[in-house]
């Protein structure tokens, strides 16, 4: 465990100055962060989803709180911290691991989270779903104290459960697997007569994991319900989720997508998109679980671990099956140990049997070592911190104290309003660009063309540019690492000879 610990470090912080992914979402983060620790802006609603324009609670903004304050300016507190979480998680998937299912599944669901390039890729910068994995194998461990040593791990489950729905609301189906496992043994209580035993603490539960979203709920009380209302929009569509009403068709549509689903949370991150081979993988899966958990069903001791951890996978695939658009990996990020503990489970089994079947494990490491390790990825996807911080000494030179300009980037990102730029920008505050929303109020224009994708910047269709009015050019010049920047400044007299 040493040595997985020790690579799990290494290959989650090499490099991560020099290839830290620092794009328009962490920078809108820290820029966010970073007025809390300045100017006293605390804020009572965390990220917008990409999906339904909703807001998450505010968690994960005052996690990366302390961390940011500790390296500022620079982002990259946040990001180790991040970084450390993965860590965290690989030591979990052994030490609560081996009561789940074993203390040798629990030690080959900690290889396969160490070297997993998914994994790893989420875990080296900073951005809220990517504590997912961590929160959620610690909610995992929880449920199955709760029901197997102690109701009152239930307190803890609801504040888990609370965390884990303020970094993306795919985790609400975690939820739905607790209820289910917490329905079972609400059955246990009630025939063996120690039903209060589980009320008590459930009512604890429902007031943590209440509580935790005032702050949510008192933003949209005072914005008339904007989240609730995206909320029932978003699971009321027919676009976004296959409908009940929809009756045999529906059922055959999510049907269909469940195996799709299973191939992914399994397979898909883990070993690469081989459909048919995945398939197959698939059938043997489901039928060594379920032949191993018929196996376990007299050791009902040793079994409540390992159905926590395939009630978690089942409601998961299930749960997604009914949505409609695509599932990108940071979606069933919250999966990832129970995938890993899934295979260390069947892995452990097979090994049970016969000594043969540790070959077949090497031999399955082997090929899984072989297909991650070829997508390690340690260099950066944007521009690095020293180079935005290198474009903002640049703009700022140019440029007298609390003058009123904006930005807009032009990218392959799509972040027109250059939000890790705008980061490093607000680090000097008298000479920090106006808000998006204040564009009619500049009286200059900053245009960052990162990538050269645009010959004339200002023939460009885009509204800020087009309505900012005739301009005169005040520079121009070139970052090291090619990017041009171009400061323009209204032109007064066109305006006034137009009127």
């Amino acid at each position: 465990m040493v040595v997985i610990v020790v690579l799990a470090l290494v290959l989650r912080v090499w490099n991560l100055p020099g290839s830290l992914h620092f794009l328009g979402d962490q920078g809108r983060d820290a820029l966010i962060v970073s007025k809390i620790f300045q100017e006293g802006d605390f804020v009572f609603i965390g990220p917008v989803t990409s999906v339904g324009n909703m807001y998450l609670g505010p968690f994960y903004y005052y996690f990366m709180l302390p961390f940011l304050w500790l390296t500022y300016p620079s982002p990259l507190g946040p990001a180790y911290a991040v970084a450390l979480f993965g860590v965290a998680t690989v030591v979990g998937l052994y030490y609560w691991g081996k009561h789940l299912v074993g203390g040798r599944a629990g030690l080959i669901a900690s290889v396969l989270m160490t070297f997993s390039a998914v994994a790893i890729s989420l875990s080296r910068f900073s951005w809220n779903p990517n504590l997912a994995p961590f929160i959620s194998l610690a909610m995992m461990y929880a449920t199955y104290l709760a029901w197997q040593k102690n109701p009152r791990f239930w307190l803890l489950v609801g504040g888990l459960f609370a965390v884990l729905m303020q970094l993306h609301y795919v985790t609400l189906l975690a939820g739905v697997a607790a209820v289910i496992i917490w329905g079972i043994s609400f059955i246990q209580k009630y025939r063996s007569h120690q039903l209060r035993s589980l009320i008590l603490p459930t009512v604890g539960a429902l007031i943590i994991f209440g509580t935790s979203f005032t702050p949510l709920l008192l933003f949209d009380y005072k914005h008339d319900w904007i989240n609730l209302s995206a909320l029932q929009s978003l699971l009321t569509s027919d676009q976004n989720f296959t409908q009940a009403e929809q009756k045999l068709g529906g059922l055959k549509t999510v049907v269909r997508e469940t195996q799709g689903r299973a191939m992914h949370v399994l397979f898909e991150f883990t070993i690469g998109k081989q459909r048919q081979l995945n398939s197959w993988l698939l059938i043997t899966v489901t039928v060594l679980t379920g032949w191993f958990l018929y196996l376990d069903r007299k050791k009902y001791w040793q079994l409540k671990g390992a159905l926590v951890v395939v009630i978690w996978l089942v409601v998961g695939v299930i749960g997604l099956s009914f949505y409609q658009h695509s599932v990108f990996d940071h979606y069933i990020a919250y999966l990832f140990p129970a995938t890993f503990l899934l295979f260390g489970y069947i892995f452990d089994r097979l090994m049970k049997f016969h000594k043969i079947f540790a070959i077949i494990l090497f031999a399955f490491l082997a090929f899984y070592l072989q297909y991650n390790v070829s997508r390690y990825h340690f260099q950066p996807s944007g521009p690095t911190l020293n180079q935005l911080a290198e474009a903002a000494a640049g703009i700022h030179a140019q440029l007298e104290p609390h003058e009123n300009y904006i930005v807009i980037l032009l990218s392959s990102s799509k972040d027109l309003y250059g939000m890790n730029y705008r980061y490093y920008l607000h680090t000097s505050p008298e000479k920090a660009p106006l808000p998006p929303e204040n564009y009619s109020a500049a009286s200059k224009l900053v245009i960052i063309n990162e990538e050269r994708v645009a010959v004339d910047p200002l023939a460009l269709p885009i509204y800020e540019i087009v309505t900012f009015g005739p301009t005169q050019l005040i520079t121009k010049f070139q970052l090291s690492n090619g990017t041009e920047i171009m400061i323009l400044e209204k032109d007064i007299q066109s305006v006034e000879g137009e009127v």
